[in-house]
């Protein structure tokens, strides 16, 4: 009788032996025991780093396909991306209110439709609407829904 160690890929899967297996908790592809067999293959495992059970999948890799390159997408010839329309119509809005008349943003601020506030993160905003504590607020990077009339 050899006493030389099997690889893990020679063992035949039997209730009780190790397998390498992906564990969904851990994120990484680790030893598991097999706890239940069915017709041969393991139906059920549990992971020997965090304890947890979970029915038998093939591994990440055997299973992973091959992904599809994804192109990068332009706005047709004469269509300008909706981030870039949006910019521009803040700052033609922005243009036409008084900056003198900005209110600082706050949780407790009365808010009213068509407003100049100044956000810390945000900068510049325009009221678009409120609804009871909560306002359409839009600024130079888009639509942000803030809390307001706290």
């Amino acid at each position: 009788m050899s006493l030389h160690r099997l690889k893990r890929s020679d063992m035949a899967p039997a209730v009780g032996r190790d397998i390498d297996n992906w564990c969904n908790r851990c994120k990484a592809e680790l030893a598991h025991t097999i706890l239940a067999m069915v017709q041969g293959q393991p139906a059920r495992v549990r992971c020997n780093t965090c304890g947890s059970e979970r029915n038998f999948r093939m591994t990440k890799a055997a299973t992973k396909r091959p992904s599809k390159r994804r192109v990068a997408t332009t706005a047709p010839a004469g269509r300008k991306p909706q981030q870039q329309l949006h910019r521009e119509r803040f700052e033609r809005r922005l243009a036409e209110i008084d900056r003198d008349t900005c209110v600082a943003y706050s949780p407790r601020m009365r808010a009213i439709a068509g407003q100049l506030i100044e956000h810390k993160t945000f900068g510049y905003g325009i009221v678009d609407e409120v609804m009871g504590t909560k306002a359409m607020v839009s600024f130079q990077v888009g639509m942000k829904t803030l809390a307001v009339n706290r």
